[in-house]
C-alpha cells in the first residue's frame, strides 16, 4: 500500500510541476529537448516530425500515426520514437478540468537501446521494426523525471546536473 501511496503522490507532483512550468514559462524549456504540451481541448491534426525522443502523457490521451499504423497512449503511458519520424497525431482526451499534460524529451539515439534493454516491461506493441513504440510509464522514471524539471528552477545546478539526471532516467 505505501508503494501505491508513493507512485501516485509522484503522479501528482509530475502533473503538478509540468502544468505549473507550462503556466509559467510555456512548452519550451530553458532544458534542451525538453518540451511541455498542455491543452484544454482536443486537438485537430498536427503534423510533426517527431524526434529521437520519449513522450509520457500524465493526463489525458494522444493519439500518433505513421501512415496506417495507430498508436493510442493516454495517462500514465509514454511513446517511444526510435529514429527521427514524420507523424501526424490528435490530441482526443482534453478538457478545461482536466487538460491535456504531456512531456517529451529528445533522447541520445544510442541510448534508446540502452532503454528498452533496461525496461523489459515496455511490451512491443507495434510491427517489427517500428519506429514508433508504446508503453506503461515505468514506474521508476517519475523521480528522475520529476528531478529534471526542479532544475528548471535551479539554473545555477542545471549544467552540472541535467546531464546526470538525464542518464540515470535512461537507466531506471
Amino acid at each position: 500500500m505505501i508503494l501505491s501511496t508513493r507512485k501516485a503522490s509522484a503522479r501528482k507532483l509530475l502533473r503538478d510541476l509540468v502544468e505549473q512550468q507550462w503556466l509559467s514559462h510555456g512548452p519550451e524549456c530553458a532544458i534542451d529537448g525538453l518540451r511541455l504540451t498542455r491543452s484544454l481541448e482536443p486537438s485537430g491534426t498536427i503534423r510533426a516530425l517527431y524526434q529521437t525522443s520519449c513522450c509520457m502523457v500524465l493526463q489525458g490521451a494522444k493519439v500518433s500515426a505513421i501512415g496506417d499504423t495507430v498508436f493510442h497512449y493516454g495517462q500514465d503511458e509514454c511513446l517511444f520514437a526510435s529514429v527521427n519520424v514524420p507523424v501526424n497525431s490528435r490530441i482526443v482526451e482534453a478538457t478545461a478540468d482536466r487538460p491535456y499534460l504531456a512531456l517529451s524529451l529528445s533522447i541520445d539515439p544510442t541510448v534508446i537501446s540502452e532503454l528498452l534493454v533496461a525496461q523489459p516491461e515496455m511490451a512491443y506493441r507495434g510491427p517489427k521494426q517500428a519506429a514508433l513504440v508504446t508503453a506503461r510509464m515505468p514506474d521508476d522514471l517519475y523521480d528522475p523525471v520529476i528531478r529534471l524539471l526542479h532544475l528548471l528552477d535551479q539554473p545555477h545546478n542545471r549544467e552540472v546536473l541535467e546531464p546526470l539526471v538525464r542518464r540515470e532516467k535512461t537507466r531506471s
